[in-house]
């Protein structure tokens, strides 16, 4: 399998100093790989086709990622630390809403509800976001304390070889008319991005639930369309009806997991159908999606959302993790 723009993967699960990751002092790097091992809501814990050392290392090489806008704040007991809060700049984000956003990636050690705020009030951020294992009740209780409200609620399904195929005949849809499913075309473009902005209109996420983010939510999501078509999704599939699109599903693999394990993952990102079809756009790009050599792909939906829960286990997919993201106004 061929990924572009990406270097030379490495298979060793213990590089202390890879090259492509930031730089710390040895009590530092101790802290983190000691913390990453003995975390018990690692994100990939459920995933048959990932180890419990490649899911540490991966936890490790996140935190230690080199993104240029990332904030390492560290909390300490003398010269030792004893937490870790990483955070991101989301400059698209700040561009639409007019105001520094970011997401927290990481909570790391023992923090405390005062310790945290205290390290957050001073980053010069307006809004941040974290997602939380469902699991972790002490540090949603945490955030909660120092003003983090619950945006949204997500649970994460995974197809993988030993999960089952798909059936083979779908479900009847709600119009019973057939659709005819390909790749993306650029023509496709506007037609997306009018379907996205319909799709999203009403949708209950995490934007709408945010009175700062509501005034643009279906912009946001239109955004995030034209970056995907833009480049940023690895695969596009979309369904036909009469010869004009009425879905589609972007696919986008897990990077950092094919650099370091060569494990082919593959996340849904943005994507929705009308008319009822989302099951059969579903199955078609499971079929076919397997033709890229991937070991595994990821889906998520609202917790609430019952009929995309019913899609993903009639086509026989395995629920593998359950999170709550939490929003911050600092500003």
């Amino acid at each position: 399998m061929k990924y572009p723009d990406e270097s030379k993967k490495s298979t060793a699960a213990g590089d202390r100093n890879p090259t492509s990751l930031v730089s710390l002092k040895n009590r530092e790097l101790t802290f983190v790989e000691n913390w990453a091992r003995s975390y018990p809501y690692n994100r990939y814990r459920n995933y048959p086709v990932i180890s419990k050392i490649q899911a540490t290392k991966t936890l490790t090489d996140a935190i230690l990622e080199p993104e240029p806008t990332a904030l390492l704040l560290w909390c300490r007991d003398g010269l030792m630390p004893t937490g870790l809060v990483r955070i991101v700049d989301l400059p698209w984000d700040s561009d639409l809403y007019k105001r520094r956003i970011g997401r927290i990636t990481h909570l790391c050690g023992d923090l405390t509800a005062g310790g945290l705020r205290r390290l957050l009030m001073k980053t010069g951020f307006d809004h941040l976001s974290v997602r939380v294992d469902a699991s972790d009740l002490g540090t949603q209780r945490m955030l909660t304390q120092i003003g983090f409200f619950m945006a949204d609620s997500i649970l994460t399904y995974l197809s993988h070889p030993t999960s089952g195929e798909p059936p083979e005949q779908p479900m009847v849809t709600r119009s019973r008319k057939p659709r005819r499913y390909r790749e993306y075309e650029p023509l496709d473009r506007d037609r997306i991005l009018k379907l996205t902005s319909q799709l999203y209109a009403h949708y209950p996420g995490r934007y709408s639930a945010d009175p700062i983010l509501r005034e643009h939510a279906v912009d946001r999501y239109v955004r995030w369309a034209e970056k995907y078509l833009d480049g940023d999704a690895d695969k596009i599939w979309v369904s036909e009806l009469n010869g004009r699109v009425v879905g589609y599903l972007a696919f986008r693999y897990d990077r950092r997991l094919y650099r370091s394990f060569g494990i082919g993952c593959y996340g849904s990102g943005l994507g929705g159908s009308r008319g009822g079809d989302y099951y059969g756009l579903l199955q078609y790009a499971l079929t076919h999606t397997k033709d890229m050599s991937w070991q595994c792909a990821e889906f998520d939906t609202q917790i609430d959302n019952y009929p995309v829960h019913r899609i993903y286990q009639d086509l026989k997919l395995e629920y593998v993790r359950a999170e709550y993201t939490y929003h911050l106004h600092l500003s």
